[in-house]
């Protein structure tokens, strides 16, 4: 993904949203349960990178999110506003090396270490990097079971974020703010449980997938007058 730039990335996405979300309203039987409008999530979840980075090895990070919805009346679609900051973290090899000599004030060397292997030692220790993003999208989702205790959905989100780095000596990629994608996938149990599997579309060496757990508050279904 690091010569697949952007904007080519938001076509594909873009179109592979649109032909899922016509396929779902064309096998729709059209029938809506009316659900409450507003609804709000706080998520918490797992990410994992996409490719590797540079020297450094994929490791599993964590996100989280806050988000607001609005369910559009008589429809199964829900726009949205959602906060999200996650990391995309990688463990790198390190090596030091240890002068094991003894030396006088005048810098004169006097004994060897006690194994007597020469000069210098090779220590070898991991270093993590973890390469943060954080941002603020518009979403919209598909819901295949509007108002019913099991909905799965499909979703798109498309905003501004920044990236930030907690290693310079292993990140190449500079801090600084760009677009973002969020295409998704999942399903809203009991109205109140959502699981989501979503990917972090941004730039090289911050591109992850991401598996989350969300507590949904409102949104449930209309009681009938």
């Amino acid at each position: 993904m690091k010569n697949f730039s952007l904007p080519n990335r938001c076509v594909a996405v873009a179109l592979l949203f649109a032909g899922a979300c016509g396929v779902a309203s064309a096998q729709s039987d059209g029938s809506v349960i009316p659900v409450k409008s507003i609804e709000g999530e706080f998520s918490l979840g797992f990410t994992y990178p996409w490719t590797k980075y540079n020297s450094g090895k994929r490791q599993v990070g964590a996100e989280m999110g806050l988000e607001l919805r609005y369910n559009i009346p008589e429809s199964k679609w829900d726009i949205g506003v959602l906060l999200n900051v996650n990391t995309t973290d990688y463990k790198f090899r390190h090596t030091t090396l240890t002068d094991n000599a003894h030396w006088n004030e005048d810098w004169s060397q006097i004994d060897w270490d006690a194994d007597h292997s020469g000069h210098l030692t090779a220590e070898s220790h991991n270093d993590v990097l973890s390469n943060s993003s954080f941002g603020i999208q518009l979403v919209a989702d598909y819901n295949f079971g509007q108002g019913r205790r099991v909905n799965p959905f499909v979703g798109l989100g498309i905003g501004l974020g920044g990236n930030s780095s907690d290693d310079l000596d292993y990140c190449s990629t500079p801090d600084g703010s760009h677009f973002v994608m969020r295409p998704r996938v999942g399903v809203e149990l009991f109205h109140h449980v959502r699981l989501s599997l979503s990917s972090n579309i941004n730039r090289y060496g911050y591109n992850n997938l991401a598996l989350s757990l969300g507590l949904v508050i409102g949104g449930r279904p209309k009681k009938a007058k």
